[in-house]
């Protein structure tokens, strides 16, 4: 990559005790939020961990993030079995790494996939007091970005994919009242000008396992 730079200080190592923290918090709210009477058609918060799958033309990566946002309901219909709802994520990223070996040598490749205000509208069926599916939709500003982790940062790599665009999720998920879990399919691509004027474009194609919370 050539215009596109980033200086990322987080090391894998880290986020890894960040997600670990992260779900132990989870199972820490879920001890009570189990417990309680939930309306599965209410606005709400949401904080969910998920396990990302690139395919070959993405990176070939396995990524792990978190995503946070809120959904919204404007409407109900069928005796309130069926609501729609304008679904924000406020700040979803992950991160993944691999170690590849040349000639002797070892490299590690670290990519990183964020994105912010992730808007769209989402459909809730009601199965009954406690259970919950939805279907959702949503266009995403994003990040995407392949370098290599070195010991003073993550140096841009040339010969892999990144840039910025709009990408777009498709998503289903099963609730138990305020117990989450999700399967999400990404797709579209970034964007990468380059110093001759001209544009690269790489697929960011990615499926998501999450699991979490909505309150």
């Amino acid at each position: 990559m050539n215009n596109f730079t980033a200086n990322f200080s987080i090391s894998s190592s880290h986020f890894a005790r960040v997600t670990l923290v992260s779900l132990i918090f989870l199972l820490t709210l879920s001890h009570t939020g189990l417990s309680q009477e939930v309306d599965m058609l209410k606005n709400g918060f949401s904080l969910k961990l998920h396990m990302s799958s690139y395919g070959k033309e993405s990176g070939d990566d396995t990524g792990f993030g978190l995503e946070f946002g809120n959904q919204w309901y404007i409407s109900r219909f069928q005796e309130n079995k069926i609501g729609v709802a304008i679904l924000v994520n406020w700040l979803d990223f992950s991160i993944a790494s691999r170690t590849e070996e040349f000639f002797g040598n070892e490299t590690k490749y670290v990519l990183f996939n964020g994105s912010i205000i992730e808007l769209g509208p989402l459909i809730t069926y009601k199965i009954n007091e406690n259970m919950a599916l939805d279907t959702y939709f949503q266009g995403r500003p994003t990040v995407y970005y392949i370098g290599i982790d070195t010991d003073s940062g993550f140096d841009e790599n040339e010969d892999d994919p990144g840039g910025t665009g709009l990408t777009y999720a498709l998503g289903f998920s099963y609730r138990y009242k305020v117990f989450y879990a999700g399967l999400e399919f990404g797709f579209g691509k970034v964007k990468e000008e380059l110093f001759d004027s001209s544009a690269a474009s790489y697929k960011v194609d990615n499926t998501r396992f999450s699991i979490g919370f909505k309150f």
